[in-house]
């Protein structure tokens, strides 16, 4: 199933060299290492239910870099648990320091589940035999998707829309960042501005980083997922409201996917599927005890749920073909499988 991917070979490089994080989640807890023992709720045994004789027993999972510096076991540590209690696996979590070493793992075979940025999903999907399992949503209801910013100094006067970018430096996220790169690419192409011939382009491998550079003078401007802006860097304390200002936003953009290989059971999928729809949300996880310890300042369970506010709901995969589309606009060399 293994394809080459259109990337530098420092990719691939940098999917060698994986950093483990603890294989066996559950032994640095010692008996508090479950999913049962971490909250109070009990999950059924899907092994059993979905008649899983024929499932791995061990699962590598890997994720795209995270945006606010926390470690992945960290992050991820609801998640994984629930898996390994409900699935009866073992899960190994990988760090890699790109989002293409994401896809490189999928497509190599050293990665059975990750979690994916929307565009870099659509290229796993396509060059790596990945199938989307629940796409992250922030509250109950609501739309699987978001949009990409464009900011810049509140004070900078030079720059008060997308177009105002000509002459300047302009920080994006990594060439397979979905808002930090591709819609963005696709929003200046649509005006008749080309990179590194009407402005210079910078990456800063973070969403955060971008609005950074723009603070620190680095970058003129930059682009950045909404949430991060409105919220994520206000509540770390990073950025100060009106500090900086959006001068642009992109269409609606789907929502992250959390996808499984193409390679495992279709019943294993489907039990993953239940684990993130049915309980991996903040009132399941608020009313089975998880959260009593999990935000003191917040008293809610928004960090147990990675990339969304809420929990998940079902993914299909023609949800991204708007990407597949803006690929076709932009001809992005990492939209090349």
């Amino acid at each position: 199933m293994a394809r080459k991917l259109a990337f530098p070979a420092a990719v691939a490089a940098m999917t060698l060299a994986l950093v483990g994080c603890n294989g066996d989640n559950g032994d640095d807890n010692g008996d508090n290492g479950g999913a049962e023992a971490a909250g109070g709720g009990s999950l059924p045994d899907l092994r059993a239910e979905y008649g899983g004789d024929d499932w791995p027993t061990e699962l590598q999972f890997v994720s795209i870099p995270s945006e606010e510096q926390t470690e992945l076991v960290q992050q991820y540590e609801t998640l994984i648990s629930m898996f390994e209690e409900a699935l009866e696996v073992e899960i190994e979590s990988s760090e890699v320091t790109a989002y293409a070493a994401v896809i490189e793992a999928m497509g190599a075979g050293t990665a059975d589940i990750a979690n994916f940025g929307p565009f870099s999903f659509v290229v796993a999907a396509d060059t790596a035999g990945a199938q989307p399992v629940a796409v992250a949503i922030d509250e109950p209801g609501a739309e699987p998707s978001y949009v990409s910013y464009l900011v810049t100094l509140a004070d900078n006067n030079d720059i008060n829309g997308i177009e105002d970018v000509e002459g300047t430096t302009v920080c994006f996220v990594d060439e397979v960042s979905t808002s930090g790169f591709l819609y963005p690419t696709a929003g200046l192409m649509e005006i008749g501005l080309e990179a590194e011939e009407d402005y210079s382009s910078y990456y800063s491998g973070g969403h955060d980083n971008s609005v950074l550079a723009v603070l620190d003078g680095t970058c003129d401007a930059a682009f950045a997922y909404d949430t991060m802006v409105d919220e994520q860097m206000i509540e770390s304390g990073d950025l100060e409201e009106g500090q900086v200002k959006v001068v642009w936003e992109s269409e609606d953009i789907p929502s992250a996917p959390f996808a499984a290989s193409g390679e495992l059971p279709d019943s294993m999928v489907e039990a993953m599927e239940e684990i993130l729809i049915e309980y991996l949300n903040t009132d399941w996880l608020a009313e089975n005890g998880y959260c009593d310890d999990a935000d003191p300042e917040s008293g809610d369970c928004r960090n147990l749920v990675p990339t969304a506010d809420w929990g998940y709901i079902e993914a299909s995969d023609s949800v991204f073909d708007g990407i597949r589309a803006v690929c076709e606009i932009t001809q992005a060399d990492a939209c090349e499988g």
